[in-house]
């Protein structure tokens, strides 16, 4: 907040305080987002599923990691953007590439649970640079920009291991036409979902209920502006720190138990016990906003860690690659993340306005949100389910994908 702060006086003539381009700091994550939609993700067909999950992603990182020690040597906020925006490209390739690619490489019984646990494990790097964020650490105007440099670290560990998994079988495009040419189809084959009459719509209607079910709940909120939301329930930098870290440790051993428990979890029962705990989030950060007590706080981010320990962001990712064919995947979950994208982007630009009195309403509203997304998606679960038998196949956990005939293919 220091830097953007510096940065709107010095270019903009703003004293905010960092709010202005904190909330421009989530545009230009949609604006990174919708580049790895349109350009980075189709060419897990083209390219392979290793190329860009592998060797695509390693290379945003460098360069976002490299542009923000760039911002801190320079000490400009808008240098920090352009990085956010970079390293939300291999953000992107995690929270969907990354599940597909596992997701076709591991064992027919384990493909969601290696999935879940992937995604989840995520945090596991994210929680270590929380760490040193502290102020007694390197959270400090003149040591911070030693946080990206070991994510570079671990970005080059994450190399390593992925250039020794697998690539997928799969039928590479690129040896059958150039890269105009493959965007072109790409493109041309996102209108035949909505034309299509053999059930693709109802599954990607389903697919995108759930995924804005999994995005639009606090626990993903506080996890973007846990400083602010808790500095405004009384506690200070430090403490929130150390909070994290001591919940994210306790819950440690869950990070492998929470996955193999949500593949156990029949699907349909995932709203009876997620959206119980975004309500009582929601509840406890509404009353401690007046109680102001240290306790609460810890109850808050002991729910947000189980969330996030059980991998439910990537849900959906999973749901779609047991009832969607490999050959039309990549098109529908973009299509599935280009919705979630733009809900989460007005969600997180708007947060930083409501930081102060008005936060603990804004949570409250966006649970809200979240049994709404419940609703449609039971909704169009039922339609799915009422196509005939083969629906009963496609949802079932664990098993590999049918065959599909060719006139299912066809869009």
């Amino acid at each position: 907040m220091v830097l953007f702060n510096k940065t709107s006086n010095e270019v903009f003539g703003v004293d905010d305080g960092g709010i202005l381009l904190l909330s421009a700091g989530s545009w230009m994550g949609m604006a990174g987002m919708f580049f790895s939609l349109a350009a980075v993700i189709p060419l897990m067909d083209f390219l392979g599923r290793k190329v860009v999950c592998v060797y695509i992603k390693f290379t945003f990182t460098t360069l976002g990691c490299s542009l923000f020690v760039l911002s801190w040597l320079v000490q400009n906020g808008v240098l920090y953007l352009l990085g956010v925006a970079c390293l939300v490209v291999p953000f992107a390739v995690v929270a969907l590439g990354d599940i597909i690619f596992l997701s076709e490489i591991a064992p027919s019984n384990h493909r969601a649970f290696f999935a879940m646990l992937a995604f989840s494990f995520v945090t596991v790097s994210a929680q270590i640079c929380t760490v040193l964020a502290r102020e007694d650490v390197l959270g400090t105007p003149g040591k911070w920009g030693y946080i990206p440099l070991f994510g570079q670290a671990l970005n080059m560990v994450m190399l390593f291991v992925g250039h020794s998994l697998p690539d997928p079988e799969q039928e590479k495009l690129k040896d059958q036409m150039s890269l105009t040419e493959f965007y072109q189809q790409h493109f041309g084959k996102f209108a035949g979902f909505f034309r299509n009459r053999n059930g693709l719509t109802e599954k990607l209607l389903l697919v995108m209920a759930i995924d804005l079910f999994a995005v639009m709940n606090i626990s993903l909120i506080e996890g973007i502006f846990l400083i602010p939301i808790y500095r405004a329930e009384g506690m200070d930098v430090n403490e929130i720190l150390s909070m994290g870290l001591i919940v994210f440790a306790a819950l440690m051993p869950f990070r492998w138990i929470g996955p193999m428990i949500l593949t156990k979890i029949d699907n349909r029962k995932i709203f009876h016990y997620a959206l119980p705990i975004f309500a009582l989030k929601s509840g406890l950060h509404l009353v401690n906003s007046w109680t102001q007590l240290e306790a609460l706080c810890y109850v808050n981010q002991f729910l947000e860690k189980i969330v996030e320990a059980t991998g439910l962001p990537a849900i959906s990712y999973i749901i779609a690659t047991e009832i969607f064919a490999p050959e039309v995947l990549v098109i529908a979950t973009q299509l599935v993340m280009v919705n979630s994208t733009v809900f989460m982007s007005i969600l997180t630009s708007l947060a930083p306005f409501t930081f102060g009195t008005c936060l603990p309403y804004y949570l409250v509203l966006i649970t809200v949100f979240s049994a709404v997304a419940a609703k449609f998606a039971i909704r169009f679960w039922r339609t799915v389910d009422e196509q005939g038998p083969e629906s009963e196949v496609l949802l079932r956990k664990c098993s590999p994908p049918p065959g599909y005939s060719e006139k299912e293919l066809l869009i």
